[in-house]
Formats: C-alpha cells, structure tokens, sequence
C-alpha cells in the first residue's frame, strides 16, 4: 500500500517515498509534535494478517530501541492508525555505502574508517543480544558529516512471497531462525550457515562484515556469480580471491577478513570487537616504514614502504645488521616493552615482560642478542643499560646510563652516557660493563641521549636538548681527541641515525612544521660539516626515529594522520564512554589542542586542513566548521587556542621569526589583535 504525501499517521505526517523492498516503503516524514523529520517503514500485509507475527515484531522492535549508538539509525517508535503498521525511525540523510561503491574505487584511508564504524555499530548491538542478519552496504548510510550508520537492524526476520523477491539484492526471509531450510538475509553477504538454511547467531553478522569490508577494499564482491545458485555455491565451496586487495592493505586487515570469512563457525572471529581493536591498530598510532636510500644526498626523495601492522603505538625501530629482523618498542598493558619480528614474516615475539618502561634497542653486530634502556624509576636516579638474548630470556645488565647506548661495529664496546659527579660524560664500556674510559665531558644542565657510533667507529653521534633555549642539536665527537662539533640545530629532534657509508647524519626535525605544538615531523639529511642539510619527507604524516645500520636500509616510525575531535560523555564506564563517543571534525590534516565555548556549542581548534597550521571552529554537534585565521606564511606558527571563559575571545600562541606572542581573536574571525 502506497501513501500519498499528506497522508496522516498518527502525529506524523508523510512528505514523500524514500525507497521500497522487501520489507515494505520508507517514507520522509514531519514528525508534528516535535516538529522534526522522520523515516516512515510501512510493513508488509503479512504482519497485519498473522497476531503472532505481529506481536513477536513489536516485542524485537522493543529490544532494537534499547540500541543507543552513533553508528545505529534510531528506532523512535511504532504506530498503528488507519489499519497501517509502521516504524518510525530516525531519518539519516546521504548515501549508502552501495551508491559510494558504485561511484568507484574507495581507497585504505577511506574504506578502514567506514569499516571501524560499523563494527563498532554490531558490536553495540550483539552486546543486547541483536543480531542484524542482514548487513550489506545498501543497509549502511553514509551522512554528510562522514558518521556511518547501520540501518534495519533484526528487521528481516519473516517474508511470505519468497518467489516475489530479487535473491542477490533483496532481503529473503523466514519465519524464525529455528525454521532450517528457509533463507535469511541477502544472498551475496550470506554466512554458509545461512544459505544452508541452520539456525544463525551474531558470527552471521561478522561474516556479512567481512563480506562488505571485502568489497570496499576490492572493488568486488567476496561472493559472486552470474546467478543466485552460482553466488550460494560460491559461498559454500570456494575462497575470496585475496590477491585482488590492495597491496597497501595491513597483514592485519587481511588476518580479519580471513578470520571473518571463515567457512566453518567453529574457526571464524568469535567477536565483532577483535575486527574492531585491529581495524583501529590499523587506523590509529604509529607503524614501522622502510626505505633505500644511498649517499648524501640522495638523489631523489625518500619513498617508505610500508615494514610492519604491528597493533598500537611503536617507538625506537631498529634493522638488525643482517636484514633479517626489526627490533621495536611497543606499550603492553601501559608500558613500553621490546618486541624483534621477522621481516620474512610471522607474529612478532616479546622480548621484555616487566612492569617498567624499556626503550631504544640497539643491536649486535652478529645480530644475536640486543641492548636496550630502562629509565630511572625516580627523577635523579641512574637508568640502565641491559643485552638480551634476540630469542628472549634473561637480560644481562651492563651499566647504569642516563640514555640509550650503542653497540659499536666491531662489536667490542658500548657508547653510553653516564654521570660523572655533577657533570656528565660520554664514555664507553666493554661489553660486560666493564673498563670504562671517558670520550669527553659534557655541559651541566642540558640532557643528552642516544649515542651512536659511526660506521667507521671513530666518532659517536649524540642528540643534546639544551635546558636554557629550549632547543635540540646533534653533535659529534671524535675518538681520537675528544672534540666536539654540532651539525644540526632544530626546536625539536626525535631520533637519528648514521647514514651507512658515514657521509652524513640523517634526523627527525620540526623544522619547517606550522604547527606550534605539538609540532609535524619530516626526515632530514645532514653532512658531517653541517652544510647540505635537505628535507627528505612531506605532508600530513610525521616521520620520526629513523636508523639506517644495515646497509642501504632506512628505517623510521610513521606517526600517521589525519587527527579529529571526538565527543565522549563521561558519565558511565571506559567502555560505553569509548562507545557512544560521537565524531564532530572530519579533517585532511591533523587537528590539535581542542578548546570549548563557555556555553558548550562550540569547539576552536589547531589544524594544518589547507597545507598551514591554522585556527577552525566547530559546532560540538559536528556542522557550521569555518576558518576564523588564515596564515601562509611558512615563517609564522599558530599554536595552543584557550576560549575565554567570560566573553567570545579566543586566545592563542603565535610564533614568528623566534618571537612568541598571544594573540586574541573572535569565533566568526573578526577581532584579530596581538596582545
């Protein structure tokens, strides 16, 4: 039955037909009380002709209310006037994710999202014992302010005309999951089980999952034929054709997807919540990259390629010597622990299981066995210098240190720096700790860490942050007779590394970056003198801690991007907090240090969206984002707005030519002053 606009349905008034299906017509409706729109779902006849029908639907439709999530469409109610049932439910504009798949290809960076987001909408519903039955991207809606929301949740559960529906596009039904031998869902993104006709539970919807996160990431659907009984016999008999993902997809991704599509139940992802941790590994953190790179300076710009999935945060990467082997830091449990993985593949091994911080793993010369740092637990106190075995096991320790050493190449000695008196020196040691001699006698005051022989071992690198200007440097000194020379100067230095035939130094440096805090990281190149110092990496991502040991190998740790805001409440638990968080940027750069209006309705924040770090302004509900300042200049960084508690002025950093300053600014742009 089709209804006209006009058309009366209680408080709701229909405007016009959305769409129709199997399960009936979806009608824009103007909610009269609330004075909102509405989507309209008509049922089919079927539920008014069978009571029992009917009050099992009103009763799953009571359990589909209880579903608060973001990435859920609301249910708001259900109606009956004029001998019509109907579901009123929230009205989510924009596509589905069948008519972005059909406008062309999606890439990583958009499809991993998309992803995450509808995981994170099935795991809210499993968790109240939902289970969709029915995921498919034409069941999926993407809103202009780029939220997913799953639509149709537990509504395909009874249908009378099965011979009156499309199999590969349409819902087909039966009466109850306990009823074998009837088809529930989709055919294309049917589980085995379900195409069998058994009786199915939430694995149904990881399978569908993986059927659509497939699709975004190839183009192609996982299951398919040229009609209904070839796509079933696919789905029963045969596997997705891996190699059609793309080249840049994560091992991790791919172990979900497998995981996922797993023919037998018993063998397949028992929970929607471990896709979502890998996807979010995948979208968020850091990850190990890897580039050739030859003399200074080479000739052409350093092009990484991805080296490890490895989920969560990494630091300190380091190649073993032989190329065979990645050594890292990864946080386990809150903290930092060293992990070594094949580069041929395979799971990577945990080499440190302790309570505290451990960090900068440096390897021997015959790849066997490793250094790393332990922190002092106490400001004052002497960290630790420890050698392990790269198979595990106890670790030996060697000396106490103020930062990460280094093994030199010839493999009889450790360049560390340590406290002499007040004052502290470079020194090395033997292997076991022992003979310590002293290279040379450090300034007071400043901190100095990651000491590095040269591939000749006659001269250590080490970075130095200076406790008076506030600014970080790299110097050498020589083996011979202790001088010292600095080769690079930056406000900010994260890591670096010898270049292999010892012809420069290559660092991570904020310089360039026009974000003030926290500050973009490139590559540079450096020679021994301090001339020819280049830029080696761009764009929206920052590359930091490289090492280049193993010959023609470039190594560093890629913090990815983009950033956004996020809205989290804070009144229930970690995990429903994390869950209802609500998205209110969607940048193509990276978003920092986020302040609210007094009255809570708006957000000013920091991001380089445009190529520059500059101020934007939100509304906390996601709409009206405009730019309030609008700086080029390379020399000039913005950083660090605050909102005024009394009034709508917005204070903030401004950096230009080593000069800093505060500046005031109102939230439609107008106003600008220094102060």
């Amino acid at each position: 039955m089709t209804l006209a606009p006009g058309t009366r349905l209680g408080a709701y008034e229909v405007l016009a037909l959305i769409g129709a299906g199997g399960m009936g017509e979806v009608y824009r409706a103007r909610d009269t009380k609330l004075n909102r729109e509405v989507a309209i779902k008509v049922l089919p006849g079927a539920f008014n002709r069978d009571p029992d029908r009917l009050a099992r639907f009103k009763r799953e439709a009571h359990v589909l209310a209880s579903l608060n999530h973001p990435n859920i469409a609301a249910i708001y109610g259900f109606e009956e006037a004029n001998g019509v049932q109907a579901l009123v439910l929230e009205l989510v504009e924009g596509p589905t994710l069948a008519d972005r798949v059909e406008r062309g290809k999606i890439s990583l960076d958009e499809a991993l999202p998309i992803a995450r987001q509808i995981a994170d909408a099935l795991d809210a519903a499993h968790e109240k014992g939902v289970v969709h039955r029915d995921l498919k991207p034409a069941n999926v809606k993407l809103t202009p302010a780029g939220v997913v929301k799953v639509l149709d949740f537990g509504l395909a559960k009874t249908h009378t005309d099965m011979a009156a529906i499309d199999l590969t596009n349409a819902p087909t039904l039966s009466a109850g999951p306990s009823e074998h031998g009837v088809l529930i869902g989709t055919v294309p993104y049917m589980s085995p089980e379900q195409a069998r006709g058994q009786a199915v539970d939430k694995r149904t919807d990881i399978w569908a999952f993986g059927c659509v996160l497939y699709e975004l990431l190839a183009a192609r659907r996982a299951f398919g034929g040229p009609t209904t009984s070839d796509t079933i016999a696919a789905i029963l008999d045969r596997t997705p054709d891996w190699s059609a993902l793309p080249a840049t997809t994560p091992v991790a991704v791919t172990r979900v997807l497998q995981r996922c599509l797993e023919k037998d139940q018993r063998r397949r992802l028992r929970d929607i919540g471990d896709a979502r941790v890998e996807l979010e590994g995948s979208l968020i953190g850091a990850e190990t990259v890897a580039s050739e790179i030859g003399r200074l300076p080479p000739d052409r710009d350093v092009a990484f390629k991805r080296l490890t999935d490895f989920v969560g945060m990494k630091e300190s990467p380091a190649m073993s010597p032989d190329g065979k082997m990645v050594a890292f830091v990864a946080i386990v449990a809150g903290k930092r622990q060293i992990w070594i993985r094949m580069l041929a593949g395979g799971a990577p091994l945990q080499l440190t299981r302790d309570h505290i911080d451990h960090e900068q793993p440096r390897w021997a010369p015959d790849s066997s066995t490793l250094i790393y740092y332990t922190p002092a637990a106490k400001h004052g106190e002497d960290g630790t210098v420890w050698e392990i075995s790269a198979l595990g096991g106890w670790p030996r320790r060697v000396a106490s240190a103020t930062g990460g050493g280094d093994i030199s190449h010839d493999g009889r000695r450790i360049a560390l720096v340590q406290p002499a008196g007040e004052q502290p020196a470079l020194v090395t040691v033997a292997r076991d700790g022992s003979h310590a001699e002293r290279v040379t006698l450090l300034p007071a005051g400043d901190a100095y860490t990651s000491a590095r022989w040269s591939p000749d071992d006659r001269s250590i690198a080490f970075q130095r942050a200076s406790s008076t200007d506030h600014t970080a440097s790299l110097e050498i000194v020589s083996m011979t007779d202790g001088g010292r020379r600095d080769v690079a100067q930056s406000d900010w230095i994260k890591g670096f590394c010898w270049l292999p035939d010892g012809s420069g130094i290559v660092y991570s440096s904020s310089r360039g970056s026009t974000l003030l805090y926290p500050p973009l990281f490139n590559l540079r190149t450096v020679a021994l003198d301090g001339h020819s110092d280049r830029q080696l990496t761009c764009g929206d991502q920052s590359y930091v801690e490289p090492d280049a040991r193993h010959a023609g190998k470039l190594l560093a740790i890629r913090i990815k991007g983009p950033s956004d805001i996020w809205k989290f409440p804070v009144n229930g638990s970690p995990a429903e907090n994390t869950r209802d968080a609500v998205r209110i940027t969607r940048q193509t750069g990276q978003v920092r240090t986020p302040s609210v209006s007094p009255d809570d309705a708006e957000v000013v924040y920091l991001s380089d969206n445009g190529g520059h770090g500059n101020l934007w302004v939100v509304k906390t509900d996601g709409s009206g984002v405009h730019q309030i300042t609008f700086e080029q200049d390379p020399a000039v960084t913005i950083g660090v707005p605050k909102w005024s508690p009394a009034e709508d002025l917005i204070v903030f950093v401004m950096s230009q030519s080593g000069q800093t300053g505060l500046s005031v600014i109102r939230s439609d742009g107008s106003g600008l002053r220094q102060v």
